[in-house]
């Protein structure tokens, strides 16, 4: 199985093979060693198996924490009937 990890701030893309352990049929179950140089932060993951795409979700690499950024926008909005 591949493994391709993109870096969501860089695009750095990163590809490592790994092999499911087989213990759930739910879930997939493997180890990695992260690559020397490798920084931390937000990745979009894909999970390849015989060029079939299998599995595709986000992860957090490192010690790395997501700045929380919120809208309160405040505007008043009319609508007319017609």
């Amino acid at each position: 199985m591949i493994l391709k990890l993109v870096n969501n701030l860089t695009k750095v893309e990163y590809e490592l093979e790994v092999t499911d352990k087989g213990t759930s049929g739910s879930f997939y179950d493997f180890d990695i060693v992260i690559p020397s140089g490798m920084i931390d932060g937000e990745y979009t993951y894909q999970l390849s198996e015989l060029n079939k795409v299998v599995a595709t979700g986000l992860c957090q690499v490192g010690n790395y924490v997501a700045e929380a950024t919120s809208y309160n926008k405040k505007e008043k909005y009319v609508t007319y009937n017609g």
